[in-house]
């Protein structure tokens, strides 16, 4: 069983996640939610056990790219999807050179989130 970090300042979008994860039969993982950036930060900094995060681009406190760039710098084998409403190539192309590992663009079907983190749960 992983550890699964949800990042995103709206509560009811990190529900939409974990139910999604439920959906996609990946409900035997243990899910940790930050409800925004500096804090997503600080326990992916300091929890060595969490397997993957999920992170949102557009927080008020730390934005999204900003967030990864920091853990990036300090755990650099975390892999990072963001979760976005941004799906242009320019700024995923910005998402990814800032360190994420894959983009999964809202509004997204449990399938889709069970794909991208197969190679990586």
């Amino acid at each position: 069983m992983a550890k699964i970090l949800i990042c995103d300042d709206s509560q009811v979008m990190r529900m939409l996640v974990k139910k999604s994860l439920r959906e996609a039969g990946l409900d035997g993982h243990e899910v940790i939610e930050a409800s925004g950036g500096i804090e997503g930060e600080k326990i992916a900094t300091s929890d060595p056990s969490i397997a993957v995060m999920l992170c949102d681009v557009n927080m008020p406190d730390q934005d999204g790219i900003t967030t990864v760039k920091n853990i990036v710098s300090k755990r650099q084998t975390l892999p990072i999807i963001m979760v976005t409403t941004e799906g242009g190539d320019q700024k995923i192309k910005e998402m990814k050179q800032a360190g994420a590992k894959g983009v999964l663009v809202k509004p997204f079907e449990a399938e889709d989130l069970k794909n991208i983190l197969e190679g990586i749960l």
